[in-house]
């Protein structure tokens, strides 16, 4: 399996292989920890608006780029868990 296809599957945004498992990130701990952010960026948000309506920019700057940081981190623990089932390294 290459990654896009992993990432797309763990991250809920292409349907399993028959057999795949696979964590859904909007139930138990992820939905918890998704919750949290998502209160604390309206927040912040409401507090450098000045208002409950709307985004900041810079707060959903700091959000793309945590997710951007996350995918990077999967990508790279993937290809250590490519390597080491073939055999290429040791952990």
């Amino acid at each position: 399996m290459d990654f896009e296809r992993f990432y797309g599957t763990m991250t809920g945004q292409i349907e399993p292989e028959e057999g795949y498992p696979v964590e859904d990130c909007y139930a138990g701990a992820c939905e918890e920890l998704y919750s949290q952010v998502s209160d604390a960026r309206r927040y912040i948000s409401a507090k450098l608006q000045g208002n409950l309506n709307g985004e900041s920019p810079q707060v959903l700057s700091i959000i793309n780029a945590y997710e951007a940081m996350q995918r990077i981190f999967c990508e790279r623990a993937f290809e250590y868990g490519a390597r080491y089932g073939r055999g290429e390294i040791d952990l």
